[in-house]
């Protein structure tokens, strides 16, 4: 039904004093010299200060990829809304 994909997994942490919100991972799978084989990109939503939150970001499955890592692309500070 398409491409094998590898699912990375993790929290992103927000050790600051203000929520952080509209947050983005991003996470890449490198080869061995560390060039970026493949990557995906998941929306995390808001973090409440001194919180964390779970991310799952699929990354399409390359056999080049010897190690992933994943970064904060995106985010910014304000205030999250009570739901």
């Amino acid at each position: 039904s398409g491409q094998p994909q590898v699912t990375v997994t993790g929290r992103v942490f927000n050790d600051g004093r203000s929520d952080a919100i509209d947050v983005y991972v991003t996470a890449e799978a490198l080869d061995a010299a560390g060039k970026i084989v493949a990557s995906g990109v998941s929306y995390v939503g808001a973090v409440a200060a001194g919180s964390s939150s779970a991310f799952i970001v699929k990354v399409p499955s390359s056999r080049a990829a010897a190690n992933f890592r994943v970064l904060v692309t995106s985010f910014r500070f304000g205030f999250a809304t009570q739901s």
